[in-house]
């Protein structure tokens, strides 16, 4: 009780005792030393897998399902997410926290050398794991000219210098998963034709421009002769150099 009173009777007393009770603690949380802080996210793999021009249809019976099947059973997998567009899916794999994710990647990666054989002009199965199939680039390399030598536009001058010699080096660097090409500009194919030609055929130039640019690789599915299966397809896009518009 004497306590109470006193302290009733000499509130700026408490009211300061109070400040410096808080004022150590604030200092004592702020230099309190942090020797684990474990990391609660589900860990995450993608294996993508992408076919030219195929049907999400034809890329889910092709890729995706043969990809499920060999994922099944996999260490700590808790989900398993698929995803099928035109010419591109995959297949996303969470796993429980705590879970050793380099020995599940190279049993991801040994599942995925025991797939069937793949369509011809399918790409092979790429595994990318943690946030980098999300995020944002980690690095980036600019390219451009040296200072007193003109160059009209540097992407079309050096795009297959890029494409065939920069691009598979970086792919190569330790430790790299991915490497994004940006800023190219995209091939162009020029279209010369014979406007009387044309006039006889009864086209019209607007009418040449829609069916150029609406050419596109289609696909038409597969043919089952004897024992094999061949995939069957389009192609719209291909440029031909020195063609005659007949």
């Amino acid at each position: 009780m004497r306590l109470s009173e006193r302290s009733l009777q000499n509130p700026a007393a408490v009211a300061a005792g109070a400040a410096i009770v808080v004022l150590f603690g604030v200092l004592a949380l702020l230099r309190l030393p942090i020797q684990l802080l474990p990391d609660t996210r589900q860990p995450e793999l993608f294996v993508n897998a992408s076919w030219r021009e195929a049907a999400p249809a034809e890329l889910e019976e092709a890729l995706i399902e043969p990809i499920e099947e060999a994922m099944r059973g996999l260490p700590g997998l808790v989900e398993m997410r698929s995803e099928a567009n035109r010419s591109r899916g995959g297949v996303r794999l969470t796993f429980e926290v705590g879970t050793d994710m380099t020995r599940v990647m190279l049993d991801v990666v040994s599942r995925l050398n025991t797939l069937p054989p793949l369509p011809p002009d399918a790409d092979e199965p790429q595994v990318f794991g943690g946030d980098s199939w999300q995020t944002e680039n980690a690095a980036s390399l600019l390219l451009r000219p040296v200072e007193g030598h003109v160059v009209p536009d540097v992407a079309v001058a050096y795009q297959q210098f890029i494409e065939e010699v920069v691009e598979p080096r970086m792919a190569r660097v330790p430790g790299v998963s991915r490497v994004n090409l940006e800023g190219g500009r995209p091939r162009e194919v020029r279209v010369t034709f014979d406007p009387h030609r044309l006039a006889a055929l009864g086209i019209t130039p607007q009418r040449l421009a829609q069916t150029v640019i609406a050419a596109r690789d289609v696909s038409a599915g597969f043919a089952n002769v004897g024992r094999r299966q061949f995939t069957v397809r389009v192609t719209g896009r291909e440029p031909v150099t020195g063609g005659t518009l007949r």
